[in-house]
């Protein structure tokens, strides 16, 4: 828990002791994944997935308004593998799970920033 605020504004002394804009005072994640061979594949998976919550936030300097809290979820899973005697992992990522509608963030009353919609991103790394 934090709680930001603004302590020393020369422009408007008025937002003097408001909530700090796009700061909110709770937030956390938690992800947990899980390795595992199967027998009849070559290599090993990776199954993951978690969520992340940000609190209600101010969204301007005067406080006239509020962003939402949010939680949004996430998962991937991976293959690890050696391929052409290099150590390469394949991934598929699905970011906000569930499609959550969320704000992410605020540049006053006229700029408010939706959150990303659902989304996959594949992934390949080799190492070398």
């Amino acid at each position: 828990m934090i709680r930001p605020e603004i302590v020393n504004d020369r422009v408007n002394p008025d937002n003097n002791g408001n909530r700090l804009q796009n700061a909110p005072r709770h937030a956390g994640a938690l992800y947990l994944s899980h390795e595992m061979q199967i027998s009849s594949l070559p290599g090993s998976f990776r199954l993951g997935g978690g969520a992340r919550y940000v609190g209600s936030r101010a969204g301007d300097p005067d406080n006239s308004f509020t962003l939402p809290d949010y939680v949004v979820a996430d998962s991937f899973v991976a293959w690890n593998n050696r391929l052409f005697g290099e150590k390469t992992q394949l991934r598929l990522n699905i970011n906000n799970l569930f499609n959550q509608h969320y704000y992410s963030s605020s540049g006053g009353n006229l700029r408010v920033r939706e959150g990303e919609t659902r989304n996959l991103m594949v992934q390949a790394r080799v190492e070398f």
